[in-house]
């Protein structure tokens, strides 16, 4: 069975996937959401790592990283304190060398916060080497990668997991805010479908347990679900890596590029496809909808769960996008 959680944790992203098969469950999280999750009176609204301790949630396998906006890796440290993470993607590492930014341009908000985000990314980086969690940069394909066994693309889903069985019946997805029970979402983030009932999850994470030891992240242990980091405007990608990689090791940059490349973030995140048993989960991060028009006549389309692009503002859908995707 796989259950999805779309957690709420307010205007952010954080989403849980859970996979049990024979036995054994393989835990992936997309995004973590902010550091801090403002109280709002009637909201079920939460922080990620409270959601997860509630869950029972004992490890992490793979944690992706979609782009670095605080609202979608600000709430890393919390996480990292009480639930092992046996591994993290990015689309995006530090060079050697990389020391914190000084934002040369104060005045210029967007400045600014591209500054304050990629030195929280540092220390994120820092601190996956402190506690021996491996960090790796992902490229488009299947991940963990594999040789090309049937004469296709490698890496290009369609006919990958969906030829692994099953009518795709046990793949469900929930608003994190409510129980498994809940199919209607009151304040939750989206309840999709009515889900399983979690088999195999017992009791809550120890909070003050030491966050070592190792965490399955092969496909050995994940023998159904697959992922897939689909196609990326390489040309943004392109700028955005020259340009960080020139603050974090101190060279100067004009205020302009690093505001056009800043708003390059969203279009540019990883946009991730979910295959198990036949049912297709794409995972958005904050892509606008424009981007999704590129994907016409690609063999996974349409998909069986969308999350809306950039929460669901008013860029994060096109009507040919709905069309390609739907």
């Amino acid at each position: 069975m796989l259950r999805v959680d779309f957690i709420n944790v307010g205007d952010g992203d954080a989403i849980l996937l859970r996979q049990w098969e024979a036995g054994r469950e393989f835990v992936v999280m997309v995004d973590c959401g902010r550091p801090v999750v403002e109280f709002v009176p009637g909201s079920k609204r939460g922080s990620a790592v409270n959601y997860l301790m509630r869950e029972g949630v004992e490890a992490i396998d793979v944690l992706w990283l979609s782009h670095l906006h605080i609202d979608h890796i600000g709430g890393f440290f919390e996480i990292a304190r009480h639930v092992p993470i046996g591994k993290v993607l990015t689309a995006y590492l530090p060079p050697t060398g990389a020391k914190w930014i000084y934002a040369p341009y104060r005045e210029e908000k967007t400045c600014v916060k591209l500054c304050d985000n990629l030195n929280y990314f540092l220390d994120i980086v820092d601190t996956c080497k402190a506690l021996g969690v491996g960090v790796d940069m992902v490229a488009e394909g299947v991940w963990p990668p594999r040789p090309q066994t049937d004469g296709g693309t490698p890496g290009v889903p369609g006919s990958g997991a969906e030829k692994t069985g099953g009518g795709g019946a046990d793949a469900v997805a929930v608003g994190a805010g409510s129980g498994a029970e809940k199919t209607e979402g009151g304040d939750d983030d989206a309840a999709v479908t009515k889900a399983g009932s979690g088999a195999g999850m017992t009791g809550g994470a120890d909070a003050d347990a030491a966050v070592t030891g190792e965490v399955r992240a092969d496909h050995d242990a994940c023998p159904v679900l697959e992922m897939h980091v689909l196609p990326f405007d390489t040309g943004m990608m392109a700028r955005q890596r020259e340009l960080f990689d020139r603050l974090y090791l101190g060279i100067p940059c004009g205020a302009e590029e690093m505001a056009a490349v800043s708003r390059e973030r969203n279009p540019a995140g990883l946009r991730l496809l979910f295959t198990y048993r036949g049912r297709k989960v794409l995972l958005t991060a904050d892509v606008y909808g424009e981007v999704w028009e590129d994907i016409v006549g690609a063999d996974w389309c349409p998909v069986d769960i969308l999350k809306l692009p950039h929460h669901g503002n008013e860029k994060s859908l096109t009507a040919r996008s709905v069309e390609i995707l739907s």
